[in-house]
């Protein structure tokens, strides 16, 4: 009997140590895994934020063009006043206040002394 429990005792250290390193090889592996994961996590967010980055600069290097054009258009004019103005001529319908009748008078007078024109 002492035999056969020298040799199961024997058995069940070499099963022991055995299990201990497959414990310890799973734990290490779950636990590098995590790191490898969040790792992994992190190296995707920074290239998400350098990436929004470059969008962000883009979309600012668009406004400044874009502020740029606007403001360089705004100093372009085509034809002249007298192509476009026409004489103010009240209708049947409209309240004829004083402050409507001046406004009608410095427009006319306008036209008058810039094209030329009576109206």
């Amino acid at each position: 009997m002492a035999a056969i429990w020298s040799r199961f005792s024997g058995w069940l250290t070499t099963a022991s140590v055995a299990l201990a390193i497959v414990a310890g090889a799973f734990f290490y592996g779950r636990s590098s895994g995590k790191a490898d994961a969040k790792a992994e996590q992190a190296n995707a967010n920074a290239k998400a934020i350098k990436q929004a980055r470059g969008v962000e600069d883009e979309v600012q290097n668009m406004g400044v063009a874009t502020l740029i054009a606007l403001s360089l258009s705004g100093c372009v004019t085509q034809g002249n006043y007298c192509d476009i103005a026409r004489a103010v001529r009240p209708s049947v319908e409209d309240k004829m206040t004083e402050g409507t009748k001046r406004q009608i008078l410095a427009e006319n007078s306008k036209l008058e002394k810039l094209c030329g024109v009576k109206p």
